[in-house]
């Protein structure tokens, strides 16, 4: 799941992961405070001089730094979820990295198995006010506004085999039916239950 700041990535990824079964994050790992918005399993909050020993000993397949903090995503935990078909992994990645992901799945003939979506942002106020209800400083705002500005146009000119859910109305209900669309088909493959079985709440 990729997508600017502020377009409801986590509020997204939670309610897939209430309603698809045997569903989880792909962890993360990061230097940024915790926020309470974060999900269960969603990032490992690390001290940045152990982030960088981590990057440095090479255990990340790819990092990012945003608004002066640093995300990553370990080779090891990507490994486990490329072992594990019956088990579906969501995952929140910047744009740019997702060419990494498609290249290690193809490798591993996988490709199938995954999907990449792209959120679309709403017009800027409303990106400001989602971040400022989640909590985000001014600043803070302000320069991940500036950062990932052109991510729109970036992703749908990258060719990379986005998905692109549009905003419309702001209707996270309206995203969250159209992923699950795309989804159903693979969890009905991969997954040991299936959403028919497990229907949202």
């Amino acid at each position: 799941m990729s997508g600017r700041s502020g377009v409801g990535k986590t509020s997204i990824i939670k309610r897939l992961l209430r309603r698809l079964p045997g569903s989880r994050m792909l962890l993360s790992w990061t230097t940024r405070p915790m926020r309470a918005s974060d999900h269960p399993g969603e990032y490992e909050h690390v001290i940045r001089d152990v982030f960088d020993r981590k990057d440095a000993d090479g255990d990340f397949l790819w990092t990012v730094e945003l608004a002066g903090e640093r995300y990553g995503t370990s080779r090891s935990d990507v490994t486990r979820a490329t072992e594990q078909p019956s088990r579906l992994y969501v995952a929140a990645m910047t744009h740019d990295k997702v060419m990494y992901l498609h290249e290690l799945c193809t490798a591993e003939g996988i490709q199938n198995r995954l999907l990449s979506f792209y959120l679309l942002a709403p017009p800027p106020a409303i990106l400001r006010m989602r971040m400022r209800r989640r909590g985000d400083s001014e600043n803070s705002i302000e320069r991940r506004m500036e950062i990932d500005a052109d991510w729109d146009m970036q992703a749908q000119q990258s060719g990379h085999p986005f998905i692109f859910i549009p905003d419309i109305d702001a209707d996270i209900e309206n995203k969250i039916t159209r992923i699950r669309s795309y989804l159903e088909p693979i969890a009905e493959e991969y997954l040991t239950t299936t959403l028919s079985e497990n229907p949202p709440p």
